[in-house]
């Protein structure tokens, strides 16, 4: 039987291991023989040691861990059902990923939401080399989330080319839309990435005019988003400029409505006209008098918007300010 000293000592053991995996710095005198699985789990997230030192890339302490635990550790999830492999992965810890891949971690495991490893990589614009150890080692490419959003959005939305490059090299499907109909060139365009826009494009030019599932297009997206140079890019790339949404809103509405006095004078200046009507009759002196937008509302009226015209509910545009 063992006298209280040692009982302590063997009770304090998890503690000292868990600190290991957040410093890095693994004290000689532990022993994981003596120390159990279950102990080394935070109850208050589910996160256990693996997930810790896979999170700060604490090479050592995951070899460690993985040659006394590996059966039960390499794919043990947290309670958002992620592996160490999806903390690796996100916080861009190539080593560590490398290693839990060398120990047969899940590389499409899924975590709540359905993301993948790989797609959390996809993330992060410096990771090529991490994502090149995750698809080399049998990741899905295209898999899609439960909003349908795959490593093709993502990449859209951090401007990552090329990752993205890599990814269709490999595989990855440039025409997959989310489950809002959002395409890889509605996504790049709002986020302001000139480079993926072109690329998609120059791949597939169809999607320069493609609508998602409120009739948005990428030009669309380009105004929603502020971003004059996409915006200009697409309309080179055959953009049509007076395309209407679902609800017959075009740039024009669109950039009265978020007061971009930029884009209402450059709008007008490629022949929109200043009173075109949306389904309900709302014109853009409309959309400026329903966000209480004054300063993009009299820029309209100074380049000629009709101020009489009413909408489909028989009101003017300046009967919209401070309306509740």
């Amino acid at each position: 039987m063992l006298d209280p000293v040692e009982s302590l000592k063997l009770a304090d053991q998890p503690k000292k291991v868990l600190k290991s995996c957040h410093t890095g710095i693994w004290d000689n005198l532990l022993d994981l023989d003596k120390v159990e699985w279950k102990d080394l789990q935070y109850k208050n997230t589910g996160d256990t040691a693996l997930h810790v030192a896979s999170r700060y890339g604490h090479a050592e302490v995951i070899k460690r861990l993985l040659i006394r635990f590996n059966s039960s550790a390499v794919d043990a999830t947290n309670d958002d059902n992620k592996t160490a492999l999806h903390e690796a992965a996100q916080f861009g810890q190539l080593e560590a990923a490398t290693i839990l891949i060398e120990h047969g971690a899940n590389v499409n495991s899924l975590k709540k939401a359905d993301w993948t490893p790989l797609m959390l990589a996809c993330t992060k614009k410096p990771n090529l080399d991490l994502i090149k150890a995750l698809s080399e080692n049998g990741a899905a490419v295209n898999y899609a989330n439960k909003d349908g959003w795959t490593c093709l959005h993502l990449l859209a939305r951090e401007g990552s080319l090329n990752n993205l490059k890599y990814l269709h090299s490999r595989g990855l499907n440039l025409t997959l839309r989310t489950k809002n109909g959002r395409s890889g060139a509605h996504v790049s365009a709002l986020h302001n990435n000139q480079e993926v826009l072109q690329y998609l494009l120059k791949e597939d030019s169809s999607q320069v005019n493609a609508t998602d599932n409120c009739g948005n297009t990428p030009l669309h997206e380009s105004v929603l988003g502020g971003n004059y140079q996409v915006f200009k890019n697409i309309l080179e790339s055959d953009g049509e400029i007076g395309a209407k949404n679902s609800v017959g809103f075009n740039a024009l509405h669109l950039a009265a409505s978020k007061g971009d006095l930029d884009f209402i004078r450059t709008i007008l200046e490629l022949g929109v006209n200043v009173d075109s009507r949306s389904s309900e009759g709302y014109t853009a002196l409309h959309c400026a008098a329903r966000k209480n937008l004054m300063a993009a509302y009299r820029v309209l009226l100074d380049m000629g918007a009709e101020r009489a015209t009413t909408d489909c509910h028989g009101r003017k545009a300046e009967e919209y300010f401070h309306s509740s």
